[in-house]
């Protein structure tokens, strides 16, 4: 199996933040190898994005564990 192919079918488990921002909400789609969604974990998603440290969190939600082909075709 070719390393790109490895890459590909390797499974993730995905997750949707939305954040409130001044511009209204904004959603981000990120991808752990653990099912846990942690403080620190949203902080560093809003620092990513160049949010402020004090964003508000709308949602967190769970979208399944799936291999990134399957995210990016199903997302």
């Amino acid at each position: 199996m070719s390393l790109l192919r490895k890459i590909f079918s390797r499974r993730y488990h995905f997750f949707s933040v939305c954040f409130m921002t001044d511009n209204g909400p904004r959603s981000i789609i990120a991808q752990y190898p653990d099912n846990l969604m942690t403080p620190l974990r949203l902080g560093m998603l809003a620092r990513q994005e160049d949010y402020p440290d004090n964003v508000p969190v709308l949602s967190v939600s769970y979208l399944g564990h799936m291999s990134v082909h399957t995210a990016s075709t199903r997302l």
